[in-house]
């Protein structure tokens, strides 16, 4: 992957890297929450190769962005998100993960004109609700890093070859930064952000895995979807869990690469 380049915004430093040319199309991935840029590492240079410029970013207090920021709802990363399209040059496709389409659909709705497409994967239209000891558990996962990590594999059928390495960034990631922020998004209402979603005009893909925990009924997950941004495609990528663009990039990437099309053709 490319080298780590820097945004200074409002409260922070956010850190990203880009691939691709310095011309094409710009693509902004957002990872989900507790993970990292490096879960684009199979789809954005399959996306590269087809000539769209695509930046990974780490959240919030995730990878090497900064840490101590005063807010981690999805509105404040919609709006990290705005200002990098901003210093990048647009307009974006963004892609985003878990955690992340709620402040992708913010920011396609608070600026349209920098916003031309969305790739929404395992996304949260609702937020989860849990009974107390369930959000109890809950709590103790997103704030321990040792949980967090065998949770996180949990959220794949089948893990890539890479993946003790990559789980080693993770878990360096996590040792240097703490859960804080991991914890605080755990914890975010979605509910302001998510209100965007009808709103959302532009071409929208949204994916999710045939075999995602966090969706025990996934018809149900995917009719809400498509009853919320009615305009959009709602795919199921059969045999994968919760990440999609790691466990199966050659489904993702050719229904993204349509999308794009779509998105900066029109």
């Amino acid at each position: 992957m490319a080298n780590t380049e820097f945004l200074n915004v409002p409260g922070g430093r956010l850190a990203y890297e880009v691939v691709g040319p310095a011309d094409g199309p710009l693509v902004i991935a957002l990872p989900g929450m507790g993970d990292l840029r490096q879960s684009y590492r199979f789809l954005a240079p399959r996306l590269a190769a087809a000539g769209y410029r695509v930046a990974s970013v780490d959240l919030r207090g995730h990878g090497e962005s900064s840490t101590g920021w005063d807010s981690y709802q999805p509105e404040a990363v919609g709006a990290d998100v705005l200002a990098l399209i901003e210093h990048l040059g647009g307009p974006a496709v963004l892609v985003a993960t878990s955690f992340s389409p709620s402040a992708a659909a913010w920011a396609a709705t608070r600026a349209p004109a920098q916003v031309a497409g969305l790739v929404l994967l395992s996304m949260f239209t609702d937020n989860p609700t849990m009974n107390p000891v369930m959000r109890l558990v809950s709590g103790q996962v997103m704030s321990r890093r040792a949980l967090w990590l065998m949770y996180w594999k949990s959220l794949f059928t089948t893990v890539p070859a890479d993946f003790a390495a990559n789980r080693e960034l993770v878990k360096r990631s996590f040792g240097r930064t703490g859960m804080a922020a991991v914890r605080a998004m755990g914890d975010a209402d979605k509910t302001e952000a998510n209100a965007s979603l009808p709103r959302v005009t532009v071409p929208t893909l949204v994916l999710y895995g045939s075999k995602d925990p966090d969706f025990p009924d996934l018809a149900a997950q995917a009719k809400r979807a498509q009853e919320l941004l009615p305009h959009a495609t709602v795919q199921i990528v059969d045999g994968v869990k919760h990440y999609p663009a790691t466990e199966a990039p050659d489904v993702v990437a050719p229904a993204t690469l349509q999308l794009l099309k779509e998105a900066f053709d029109a």
